[in-house]
């Protein structure tokens, strides 16, 4: 569709529309379970990471039902997830609502039967739940015989080529962390080749598919501008990949939406994961910002890094392989720290500090440390890694990303070439 027609979709929908940023002031949750046990839900943001450690609201499930009284102020999408599910093998089961009528009535089903689950109230459920019906009737066919097919290559142990197995034959025979972690640079570095040639042929078809889908999802955004499209955006924004995405119909959706909805919650959102997209890659720049340390003192990042290559190191102590990566360029630190080297970490915490002293205290990692609390920042967006615990951008003395999760052997490598 060409830009014209998604300007004029927009221009006479915003006319036609009722905004979805009108008020409600309280959204009554009730449902039914069936088919299984569980004792209780949580309740997130729907663009917040899902744990139930960080989440602050518990709905207890008694007698297979529940109730709960939700301050809906604006209208967005939120996740209802089963808090058994963390601890299942099966896997996670969100399910999406968006609360903009006094009461939403749900009958939810076991992971089995989750397209049985039941919606009642509210017109964004109702587009929502349109949307979902829609996409899965015009590819779901489409797609199912390449999938079926990848599925059976699987079983037959033909999904990856040998290249693949025998790095992942070395994964099972190495203990040292950074040795697997180079281990596992080098799969991902295989791309398409980790995959066997059936796999790869099946993907083209495939590819082509998905590049119609998104085209297919766009002019849907375009042509219903409302919250539903919006968060459907942001969460494509999210998994961002480029091999289906189309970065420029994104931006324009995003420039419309942010005007449409000015002053929501979703605009900054949507404007860090565009800006991430476009800086943040080897290559590209990193993102200045303030933040305190555990004393109170704000600290800003281009002026403790300047004149110097940086490790810039989000991280946070709910994530082992985070703390893992810090603890590995301790000795890195050590010997170039004098020589025109720094590392800054920032650790993304949640309600307090206390286990990030108990960590610090712990790990006694060399360097400042700053926090990004309850993500008031939106760092981790900035950064285009809204879902992950953390990850290193090492950058040289004009800010210029040089490697991203470089393991401490590779930033080794790059600071003996430039320092030397």
């Amino acid at each position: 569709m060409k830009k014209t027609t998604l300007q004029f979709s927009f221009f006479i929908l915003a006319l036609l529309q009722i905004s979805c940023n009108s008020q409600i002031e309280k959204c009554t949750i009730i449902g039914r379970v069936v088919g299984r046990s569980s004792s209780s839900l949580i309740l997130i943001n729907a663009l917040d990471r899902p744990d139930p450690n960080q989440a602050k609201i518990h709905i207890p499930i008694k007698d297979s039902t529940f109730s709960y009284e939700l301050n809906a102020i604006p209208k967005q999408a939120y996740w209802l997830i089963f808090e058994d599910d963390f601890s299942s093998p099966d896997g996670l089961y969100p399910i999406t609502i968006f609360p903009d009528k006094e009461k939403i009535k749900l009958i939810l089903y076991d992971s089995k039967h989750i397209s049985q689950n039941k919606i009642y109230g509210g017109e964004l459920n109702k587009q929502f739940a349109s949307f979902t019906d829609d996409s899965k009737l015009k590819f779901d066919p489409i797609m199912k015989p390449y999938n079926d097919s990848l599925d059976v290559l699987s079983k037959e142990n033909k999904y990856f080529s040998e290249q693949f197995n025998e790095l992942d034959k070395e994964t099972k025979k190495t203990t040292n962390k950074d040795s697997l972690n180079l281990i596992y640079k080098k799969m991902q570095a295989l791309g398409e080749n980790a995959t066997s040639e059936p796999v790869k042929e099946i993907n083209r078809h495939l590819n082509t598919v998905y590049k119609e889908k998104y085209l297919w999802c766009y002019n849907y955004y375009a042509q219903n501008p409302t919250i539903v499209s919006y968060y459907l955006i942001l969460n494509e924004l999210k998994d961002y990949y480029d091999k289906y995405s189309d970065i420029s119909k994104l931006k324009f959706l995003v420039e419309n939406f942010t005007s449409k909805y000015p002053g929501h919650p979703y605009d900054s959102i949507a404007k860090d994961l565009i800006g991430a997209v476009d800086r943040i890659k080897v290559g590209g720049k990193f993102v200045d910002f303030t933040l305190p340390d555990l004393n109170g003192n704000n600290i800003t990042l281009s002026k403790t890094i300047e004149g110097k290559i940086a490790l810039i190191d989000l991280w946070a102590t709910w994530c082992g392989p985070c703390i893992t990566a810090s603890k590995s360029m301790i000795p890195v630190y050590n010997e170039f720290k004098n020589s025109g080297f720094t590392i800054l970490g920032v650790a993304r915490e949640f309600d307090n500090t206390n286990q990030l002293k108990e960590t610090l205290e712990r790990e006694k990692f060399p360097w400042i440390n700053l926090i990004e609390l309850n993500n008031q920042n939106g760092i981790w967006n900035k950064y285009g890694i809204p879902m992950a615990g953390g990850r290193t951008f090492l950058v040289d003395k004009d800010g210029k990303i040089l490697a991203i999760n470089p393991t401490s052997e590779e930033v080794r490598n790059i600071l003996a070439e430039k320092l030397n």
